[in-house]
């Protein structure tokens, strides 16, 4: 952690110098701007009634949300609040009613209470943090840095098989430049459990406390004004218990993040690589390109939620526009495959291919197909395979797995007519979705699955009444293994307003009917909704919501569910 505080430190030093050098601290911008103090916000609030829901959810719930900003000449302090009664039976280490400050003056903001920030999808990755963020922009250099708590300490709960947490700090700094030839970028950033948290816990039921140390390392250039190359490198070393000391060193020598880690720290390395290139087809209006990314198995950093690893990617891109952009083309095939190391049981191997086409001839059409391709090739790999082997180079093609999924929609909206009175539009919409399992070259019996989904729609719109009507079908059959089934229901909605345009009220009706030739049942589903508006003026306005659903089937017990929601809104 010191070794991270001085390089912050340094890497926020070198800006600032480097820009003080070129440019003197103008302080008589103060100067400038009004000279009167001004305030600004608005404040929403909701009342939400729910019937028929789940026990652990409260009939009545209470949702407030605001902002204020107060501004002085070019300064800018913004706040936000969120609040909820919402009580929840789980233990869990995030924030849900936050406030915010976003004070600002020319390239200088911050963060200041519930934080969001973001280094890159391999480090700092949007993870909710209390504490204080800051973002110094100065001429070519981009600054941000990051002080805060990840993870509030909980004790768990047994009874719902959740573990305890510790409390656990992190911090991190990002720097980038950019030039009129090239950007370059390093991130750094570390969390780490804080064992004293838990102190009041006995040890059996303490997790095992870890640190993690992320480097960054990103570059991109224009080469003969024409070839764009990128690359990203990112080095995370994770201890997952940090009660085991490293007397020799070992994480420290894997990697460059390792040489940052506690020194007295046992931990494990792991590394992703992302380089890519585009040209600029200038004469033709389009742009090819390729991109090549690799991440180790097992990657993760403490800094997000979710992380994709173990896989290898190869993609090739391809883009353009023709005939004055009335028509735009886009696609991409790329190879993927995981279980880098082959140390898995099955790996797999999957292309992926997807086509784009965008068409708007006039103003009054537009329409659009997109196809993309999905087969996957799974190779298994059993301690009982490796025994009953005859010889290294038998093939067991029954073990080989091939999956294609393929999906293809298709949308057309085509204006009938309008004028200044009268707007009538029609709006039909298709998709396909199917999914084949092969084994060998063989489908078996409920390995394939289908969906086929289509709408249309037509609206009816009197802008200087503002009145609106639409009405529609939609329709779908589906295939999921051996069982089949259908729907199909009408759809309308009416939107009008009242007093001025001040009083604005939407109503939706659709109704769904839904049978299972396999199963020989069927469902049916109704559901209204509701909703107004009163803007009584430019800052204060009521809102109302009603919903209302009905399902009834065969075997099926009749079932309405029902929900309201009352909102106030004030701007100032």
């Amino acid at each position: 952690m010191n070794k991270l505080c001085t390089a912050c430190i340094v890497s926020i030093w070198l800006v600032i110098g480097f820009d003080s050098l070129g440019q003197a601290i103008d302080l008589s911008a103060l100067k400038g701007g009004d000279t009167k103090v001004k305030v600004s916000g608005g404040l929403n609030s909701n009342v939400v009634y729910n019937a028929s829901q789940a026990t652990n959810i409260p009939p009545i719930s209470l949702f407030l949300s605001g902002n204020l900003n107060v501004s002085y000449r070019n300064f800018n302090l913004p706040l936000s609040v969120n609040y909820s009664n919402r009580k929840f039976t789980y233990s869990q280490p995030f924030s849900f009613n936050f406030v915010t400050f976003r004070p600002s003056y020319k390239w200088i903001s911050a963060e200041i209470g519930t934080c969001f920030m973001s280094f890159s999808p391999y480090s700092l990755s949007g993870h909710q943090f209390q504490g204080v963020g800051l973002t110094l922009t100065p001429n070519r250099w981009s600054v941000s840095a990051m002080y805060g708590r990840l993870f509030k300490a909980t004790d768990g709960n047994p009874e719902l098989q959740q573990l305890p947490t510790y409390r656990r700090m992190g911090m991190g700094v990002k720097t980038v430049y950019k030039s009129d030839h090239f950007t370059l970028g390093l991130s750094l950033f570390n969390a780490a459990d804080k064992p004293n948290s838990l102190a009041h816990l006995s040890e059996p039921l303490r997790p095992q406390p870890k640190e993690n140390m992320v480097v960054g390392l990103e570059f991109s250039t224009m080469l003969f004004r024409k070839l764009e190359v990128s690359a990203a490198y990112h080095s995370s070393s994770l201890n997952a218990d940090t009660n085991q000391p490293d007397s020799n060193g070992i994480a420290r020598q894997k990697s460059l993040s390792g040489w940052l880690l506690n020194k007295s720290s046992l931990g494990q390395s792991y590394n992703s690589y992302r380089i890519g290139m585009n040209y600029n087809l200038s004469k033709s209006n389009g742009i090819i390109g390729i991109e090549y990314q690799k991440v180790d198995p097992d990657y993760i950093t403490l800094g997000g939620y979710y992380f994709v690893n173990d896989l290898e990617n190869l993609t090739l891109k391809y883009s353009q526009s023709l005939w004055s952009g009335k028509v735009n083309l886009s696609g991409s095939l790329g190879l993927q495959q995981d279980d880098i190391a082959r140390q898995k049981s099955s790996g797999q191997r999957r292309v992926v291919g997807m086509a784009n086409l965008m068409f708007s001839p006039s103003q009054r059409l537009n329409a659009g197909l997109t196809f993309s391709n999905f087969t996957s090739y799974s190779f298994v790999r059993t301690a009982f395979d490796e025994i009953r082997k005859l010889n290294p180079f038998e093939q067991l093609d029954t073990l080989n797995y091939r999956q294609i999924n393929q999906n293809i929609s298709a949308f057309v909206n085509y204006t009938l007519s309008q004028t200044e009175t009268r707007v009538q539009t029609i709006n039909v919409n298709v998709s396909q979705m199917q999914s084949v399992a092969k084994q060998g070259d063989v489908v078996r019996v409920g390995q394939q699955s289908g969906f086929i989904n289509s709408d249309i729609t037509y609206n009816y719109q009197l802008p200087q009444k503002a009145q609106s009507i639409g009405v529609g079908v939609n329709t779908s059959f589906n295939t999921i293994g051996t069982q089949n089934s259908f729907s199909v229901g009408p759809l309308f909605h009416v939107q009008k307003g009242f007093l001025q345009s001040k009083l604005t009220t939407n109503t939706a009706l659709s109704y769904i009917y839904s049978k299972d030739a396999t199963l020989e049942t069927s469902a049916g589903a109704f559901n209204l909704r509701e909703s107004a508006q009163y803007n009584w003026d430019k800052k204060n306005s009521l809102s109302a919501n009603l919903g209302f659903t009905q399902v009834s089937g065969s075997n099926l017990a009749g079932r309405t569910y029902v929900s309201a929601t009352v909102g106030y809104i004030n701007r100032f």
